[in-house]
């Protein structure tokens, strides 16, 4: 294996036991969401996958996404509430691409000013003109496990159905829907009840769109460039 790739995947997992480990090291989940993106190595891709998720998810379960419980959280100055506005954001950012990665081709959306709406559309089947890079099948199932463990723990005992069909329906409308994707999917989440339950809403949804439509919508999945590049806790890029 060339020295270069060892050395990358290296500097990548360094990154992610640094982010889950020193609580100085926040800033490097903008570092990792940017190997969320077309064009990385997917084993870089699926290490930021799992180092982003224990991030997020270990976050999400104390309350930082509602500004609940947890030390920043609780607080009432101007610094607790920057940082919730900092977790939001790149929060949002991490469901988004591993939206996209669902869809079984990464996209670069090139253009700016898409709305929340538009890129949950694009992400379900459209979106201009960019670079696209098949996913590997291995990162599709890792980031719809990281999906699922966010679904989970935004707020703990309720399963975030948005989320999830968000993502099922970039996986279904994309270009890459897998075995081994499919296989996850019943295997691992279709035997859980409320799951099988949003599963068959959402299928039942975008068939009834594609009826209205008289076609089959596809395409990639894609982000708003407006998003790009998540930025430090002190506003700037990465």
């Amino acid at each position: 294996m060339p020295k270069t790739l060892v050395g990358r995947r290296d500097a990548t997992t360094h990154l992610g036991v640094s982010l889950n480990t020193d609580a100085k090291s926040l800033n490097n989940s903008a570092k990792l969401l940017t190997l969320l993106r077309p064009g990385h190595d997917s084993a870089s891709t699926r290490t930021a996958i799992i180092a982003l998720e224990r991030f997020f998810s270990e976050r999400l379960c104390r309350g930082d996404l509602r500004g609940g419980s947890g030390d920043a959280a609780a607080a009432t100055d101007a610094a607790a509430i920057k940082y919730q506005e900092w977790f939001q954001k790149h929060y949002k950012l991490f469901t988004k691409r591993l939206t996209a990665l669902l869809s079984g081709v990464g996209f670069e959306a090139r253009k700016a000013g898409v709305d929340a709406q538009g890129e949950e559309a694009a992400a379900a089947g459209g979106g201009d003109g960019g670079g696209r890079v098949a996913v590997e099948p291995k990162t599709q199932v890792l980031a719809l496990a990281a999906v699922m463990e966010c679904a989970r723990s935004e707020h703990p005992g309720r399963f975030n159905n948005e989320l999830y069909a968000a993502a099922l329906t970039a996986a279904l409308r994309g270009t890459g829907f897998t075995p081994e994707l499919l296989g996850a999917l019943a295997s691992r989440y279709l035997t859980k009840m409320d799951v099988r339950y949003h599963t068959y809403a959402t299928i039942a949804k975008i068939a009834n769109e594609v009826r209205r439509s008289g076609g089959v919508g596809g395409g990639a999945g894609t982000e708003s460039s407006t998003h790009e590049g998540g930025g430090g806790m002190d506003g700037g890029g990465e």
